[in-house]
C-alpha cells in the first residue's frame, strides 16, 4: 500500500467524496419533493421552484448595524418586491398618495401567513375602500427578526428615501434580551451604531453570504440542512419557557428597558428631523395573554415606554391594538395561528382587528395638528 502512487491515492478519495455527496444530493432531492409533494424539487438547482423567502444581510452605511430584508420573489402567495420588501413593486412618491411603512418583524412581515392575510395588506384593502384607490399606499417593510437597533439602520439607509407621510411602528418581543436567553430574532455581532466606518471584514462577509446563498439555491442538499436548523429553530420557540423568561425580563437588573427606551427616542428622532409632519404610531403588539399569562407584566412595561413616548413627541402617537385581539380571544374568536405553543403570531383574522382599529384611527391622526 505504501507504493501506491500518492497521485492515485488523492484522485481516489476525490471521486470517493463525490460519490458520497451524490448519493447524499440524490435523497436530499427525493426527501424534499415528498416533503413538499411537488417532483419538481427533482431538478432542483436546474429550473426555477417556488421557495419561501430568504433573507438577505445589508450592511448599514457609516458604520450602522447590518439589517435583513427578503429575495425578490414573483410567488402570488408571498411577493416580494425589487427593494426586497413584501408586497407590490414601489414606483416613487406618487401625487396626493398619503405613504404608509409599516416596520416590525415576523408580526408584521406576516411569518406563517399569506401575503393578503397580513395586516398591512389587510389595511390597503380597507382604505381603498373607504378613501378610494391610490389615497393611500401601506408598504409592508417588516422582516422576520428584526429589532429596534437593526430597524433603524434600514429606516436610516431605505426607509427614508422612500418620503413616508406615516410610519406604523410595531416591535416589541424582538427587543426582550435576558441573560441565559436565545430568541428568535437575528443576531449581529456588530450592535454598536457609535462605530465609525465601515465594519471589519464586510467585503468578506458579503462574499461568504453571496457564496451561501448560491449553494442553497443550486444544491438541494444545503437547502434541506437549512430548512433542518429551521426546524429546530421552531420547536426550541414551540417549547419556549415563557415563566421563566417572563421573570428574567423583570428583574431588576435586566437593562432591555432602557435600551428599548433609548432605541425609541432614536427612531422616532430619526424620521421627525426628516419630515416635521410626519406621524408615527406605535402599536401595542399583540401577545396571548389568555394562554401565556406571564408575559403580560414585560408587554405592559414596554407600552407603558411606548404611551410615555407619545406624550413626549408632537406626531407620535400610541395606539392599543392588543386590547381589542384579546377580547376576540376570549370571546373564542380563532386569531392566533398556534395559540398553545405560539403566543405572537396572529392568523388572518387577528390581524384583521388591527387592520380596523388602524383604518378608523389613521384620518384622525393626519388631522391632528399637522
Amino acid at each position: 500500500m505504501n507504493n501506491f502512487p500518492r497521485y492515485k491515492t488523492t484522485l481516489f478519495s476525490i471521486v470517493a467524496v463525490g460519490i458520497v455527496f451524490f448519493c447524499l444530493e440524490a435523497t436530499a432531492r427525493v426527501v424534499l419533493s415528498f416533503k413538499n409533494n411537488s417532483f419538481a424539487y427533482s431538478l432542483y438547482g436546474f429550473r426555477d421552484i417556488k421557495q419561501k423567502q430568504l433573507l438577505r444581510r445589508f450592511e448599514g452605511k457609516n458604520g450602522e448595524i447590518a439589517y435583513y430584508k427578503g429575495t425578490p420573489s414573483g410567488d402570488k402567495t408571498n411577493p416580494v418586491n425589487s427593494l426586497g420588501f413584501r408586497g407590490p413593486e414601489i414606483y416613487g412618491k406618487k401625487p396626493r398618495t398619503t405613504r404608509i411603512v409599516c416596520l416590525g418583524g415576523s408580526t408584521t412581515y406576516g411569518t406563517g401567513l399569506d401575503y393578503q392575510d397580513t395586516y398591512p395588506a389587510i389595511l390597503q384593502e380597507k382604505l381603498d375602500k373607504n378613501f378610494g384607490i391610490g389615497s393611500f399606499e401601506v408598504i409592508n417593510a417588516g422582516e422576520p427578526g428584526l429589532n429596534l437597533p437593526q430597524i433603524i439602520s434600514l429606516a436610516k439607509n431605505e426607509i427614508l428615501l422612500l418620503e413616508p407621510d406615516i410610519i406604523i411602528l410595531m416591535n416589541i418581543n424582538n427587543n426582550f434580551t435576558s441573560p441565559g436567553f436565545w430568541f428568535v430574532d437575528i443576531k449581529d455581532p456588530q450592535h454598536s451604531e457609535q462605530k465609525t466606518g465601515k465594519p471589519p471584514n464586510s467585503s468578506i462577509i458579503n462574499q461568504l453570504n453571496k457564496l451561501q446563498q448560491f449553494i442553497v439555491r443550486h444544491f438541494a442538499l444545503a437547502l434541506l440542512i437549512q430548512e433542518t436548523i429551521s426546524s429546530g429553530v421552531y420547536k426550541y420557540f414551540m417549547n419556549f419557557d415563557w415563566s421563566a423568561f417572563s421573570a428574567a425580563l423583570m428583574a431588576p437588573d435586566n437593562i432591555w428597558q432602557a435600551e428599548f427606551s433609548d432605541n425609541l427616542n432614536k427612531i422616532i428622532k430619526l424620521f421627525l428631523d426628516h419630515n416635521a409632519h410626519i406621524k408615527i404610531i406605535l402599536l401595542a403588539e399583540a401577545v396571548n395573554t389568555v394562554k401565556f399569562p406571564e408575559m403580560e407584566a414585560p408587554f405592559n412595561k414596554a407600552n407603558e415606554i411606548m404611551k410615555e413616548k407619545s406624550k413626549f413627541y408632537k406626531g407620535a402617537y400610541w395606539l392599543d391594538t392588543h386590547s381589542a385581539i384579546i377580547d376576540a380571544a376570549r370571546r373564542g374568536e380563532k386569531v392566533w395561528q398556534t395559540p398553545s405553543a405560539d403566543p405572537l403570531h396572529l392568523k388572518k383574522e387577528g390581524n384583521e382587528i388591527i387592520a380596523d382599529e388602524l383604518a378608523v384611527y389613521l384620518p384622525a391622526y393626519l388631522n391632528d395638528g399637522s
